[in-house]
C-alpha cells in the first residue's frame, strides 16, 4: 500500500470536514421542519462521514511527515480544527433542537391523552400519563 503525501491527506480531510458541516446544516433544517425521512438519511450519512474523518485522522497522525503539521502545514491544520469546532457547535445546536422536539412531542401526547380521558388519567411508575381507551365515556344501549 502506498503512503499518500501529507498535503493530499489534508486536502481530503478538509473536504470531509466541509461535507460534515453541510450535513449538519441540512440536519438542522430537517429538524426545524420535522422531516423525519430526511433525518434518517442524514443521520446515516453523518455517521459515515464522522467515521471517515476519524480514520483519516489516524492515517494523518501515523504519517512519517506528521511533524510538519506544526510548521509547513499549520494553516491547513488550523482550518480543519476551525471547521471541526463549527461542526461541534452546530451539532450541539442540533442536539438542543432534538431535545426541544422531544419535549414538544411529549407535551402533545400528554395533552391528547388528557383530552381523550378527562377523568381517567393515571400515571405509570415513570410519571408518564396513561388514559383509558374510552373516548367519551358514553355508552349507547338500544
Amino acid at each position: 500500500m502506498t503512503i499518500k503525501a501529507l498535503p493530499e491527506l489534508l486536502v481530503l480531510q478538509v473536504s470531509y470536514v466541509e461535507q460534515l458541516l453541510a450535513l449538519l446544516t441540512a440536519e438542522k433544517s430537517a429538524l426545524e421542519s420535522r422531516d423525519v425521512t430526511a433525518l434518517e438519511k442524514l443521520s446515516q450519512d453523518k455517521q459515515q462521514k464522522i467515521t471517515q474523518i476519524a480514520e483519516l485522522d489516524v492515517k494523518i497522525n501515523q504519517h512519517p511527515d506528521v511533524a510538519e503539521l506544526l510548521s509547513t502545514y499549520l494553516s491547513q491544520k488550523q482550518q480543519i480544527e476551525t471547521e471541526l469546532t463549527q461542526c461541534q457547535e452546530l451539532n450541539d445546536v442540533n442536539g438542543k433542537l432534538i431535545e426541544l422536539n422531544l419535549r414538544n412531542s411529549k407535551r402533545l401526547t400528554d395533552t391528547i391523552v388528557r383530552s381523550r380521558s378527562r377523568n381517567n388519567i393515571t400515571y405509570d411508575k415513570l410519571g408518564r400519563t396513561r388514559g383509558s381507551s374510552s373516548s367519551l365515556g358514553l355508552t349507547f344501549k338500544s
